[in-house]
């Protein structure tokens, strides 16, 4: 499953609104440049109806010129979730960082944080609850970038939707595992799909028709869903 970090902020500041937003905007790039999804909210009310909706893997509550209790706002968050949560606080408020470590923030750091710290110290808690997707994975002619977002067979790309590139990097990173198609549903993708288990038979056929040769690879398990069959051993057919 593909990480998605949650940005929480409150834009209504005007002091900071335009700082803020310049902030979100270069920031939800360098998440992308990862090779992970993010998704924004303008406070917490949003940010616990983002919660409801999408499978977020962690939160980063930046506090800087909010409005209001800092720390109520941090245990609403943390009343809802037990997802990592990363806070940025004013720089030099040694008091602030204090208080949110001490009411559930996993991680602190003071503005002017840069956006490689930030990102490092994200990479570092969703260390500590899940592996990260590796960036890219190889299999003889076979070649998926998470960070491109791309699909290369035999150094040529493969025109794939982002919900077949999805699928295939979920199959491709559980290689020899048998999948049920309500695991694919789930796992594959964000939880606001509305799809059911037929759309995955139809994404497989479909994956399998533009993967040409390398689509033997995906196999049907009688009675289960679908396998990434795969050994080192194996070659492309002569």
């Amino acid at each position: 499953m593909i990480p998605m970090i949650l940005l929480v902020m409150d834009e209504g500041n005007p002091r900071y609104t335009e700082t803020l937003r310049q902030y979100r905007v270069r920031l939800t790039q360098r998440i992308f440049d990862e090779g992970w999804q993010v998704a924004t909210a303008v406070g917490v009310a949003q940010a616990l109806a983002q919660l409801e909706a999408q499978k977020i893997s962690l939160l980063v509550f930046d506090t800087t010129g909010y409005r209001g209790d800092r720390v109520a706002q941090l245990k609403l968050l943390r009343a809802s979730t037990d997802l990592p949560v990363l806070v940025v606080v004013e720089g030099g408020d040694e008091h602030a960082e204090l208080e949110m470590l001490e009411n559930g923030a996993d991680d602190c750091l003071h503005r002017p944080a840069s956006d490689p710290l930030i990102i490092a110290h994200v990479k570092a808690l969703l260390k500590r609850v899940h592996a990260l997707p590796p960036k890219e994975l190889r299999f003889d002619g076979l070649r998926l970038s998470l960070a491109e977002h791309v699909v290369e067979l035999d150094g040529k790309t493969v025109a794939l939707s982002p919900r077949e590139f999805d699928l295939l990097y979920y199959l491709a990173r559980n290689p020899n595992l048998a999948l049920s198609r309500m695991q694919i549903l789930n796992r594959a993708w964000d939880s606001g799909y509305a799809g059911d288990e037929r759309t995955v038979d139809s994404h497989i056929k479909s994956l399998r028709a533009k993967l040409g040769w390398f689509g033997k690879h995906i196999i049907t398990v009688r009675g289960v869903g679908y396998k990434f069959l795969w050994s080192a051993a194996q070659e492309r057919p002569a």
